[in-house]
């Protein structure tokens, strides 16, 4: 579990980076905040579900004895990509309420 919580919070930084970075351009250009919106939204979900898994591996483990550096780690990155995603999150609803304004 702690392996799959590490690397759903390095995937959820990636996808919210680019949601946040890649497709903000492209919503500039066709005036639609969906795509970059509902990316960020899938990332901030699986950043929870990897801090939620990293902490149930580190509980596990600690409890058996084992090493929970691994376990840690992933709770390091997904609180780093809870955090990120969210700030992605409000920059895709604060650009969508620009591009709302500019249009009307």
């Amino acid at each position: 579990m702690a392996i799959v919580g590490l690397i759903l919070g390095i995937v959820a930084i990636g996808l919210s980076w680019y949601a946040g970075a890649g497709s903000a351009a492209l919503a500039l250009s066709t005036g639609s905040t969906a795509l970059p919106t509902i990316l960020c939204i899938a990332a901030l979900v699986l950043a929870i579900v990897g801090l939620i898994l990293s902490v149930s591996a580190r509980k596990s483990m600690r409890a058996a004895g084992k090493s929970t550096g691994l376990a840690t780690a992933g709770m390091v990155i997904g609180i780093i990509a809870v955090v990120v995603c969210a700030i992605f999150l409000v920059g895709c609803v604060l650009l969508n309420g620009a591009i709302a304004g500019a249009v009307s």
